[in-house]
């Protein structure tokens, strides 16, 4: 089960990099940044194959990206889940010549309810 609170690592492909946080719990994914927040939906197949799709909104009304001055998108992911890490990249829906790689690395687990 990949549930669990992870850092989180953003690379574009104009070799620009930014970092939040992300919570995955069952197949819903919550996050965020210095100007974004992150939510959406992830599903982890038999295989540890992992396919997401997360809306991506800024809240400071200072859009800056690693992808851009973009203030609300969709990514569409896909990659691969470790024990400890997931790694996965995609483009941003509509759009897809503005690529991002994302890393992943669990730092803690949820506390039960």
């Amino acid at each position: 089960m990949i549930t669990g609170i992870y850092s989180a690592r953003f690379m574009s492909k104009n070799d620009l990099v930014g970092a939040g946080i992300a919570v995955l719990d069952g197949s819903a994914l919550h996050g965020g940044g210095f100007d974004y927040i992150y939510k959406g939906k992830y599903r982890l197949a038999d295989d540890n194959r992992v396919t997401a799709t997360i809306d991506v909104d800024n809240y400071t009304g200072k859009p800056n990206s690693v992808l851009g001055l973009l203030r609300s998108y969709r990514l569409t992911l896909s990659g691969i889940a470790a024990p400890k890490e997931l790694i996965l990249s995609g483009q941003v829906e509509g759009q897809p010549q503005l690529i991002v790689s994302i890393e992943l690395t669990k730092i803690g687990e949820l506390v039960d309810q």
